[in-house]
């Protein structure tokens, strides 16, 4: 049973991580600097979690 919650966790911060190098990606093509990329990246962050 534990080990299927690690498991599940591992997965989630696996897909999680590879959204945020997608999002890091993008920005950076976008020509967006650093700062306002993280910028956005937190508030969106904030916003979903405040639901």
């Amino acid at each position: 049973n534990g080990t299927f919650v690690a498991a599940a966790g591992g997965a989630a911060e696996q897909k999680a991580a590879a959204a945020a190098q997608s999002y890091a990606e993008a920005a950076q093509r976008l020509g967006l600097p650093r700062d306002r990329a993280l910028s956005l990246a937190q508030d969106a962050v904030r916003a979903a979690y405040a639901r």
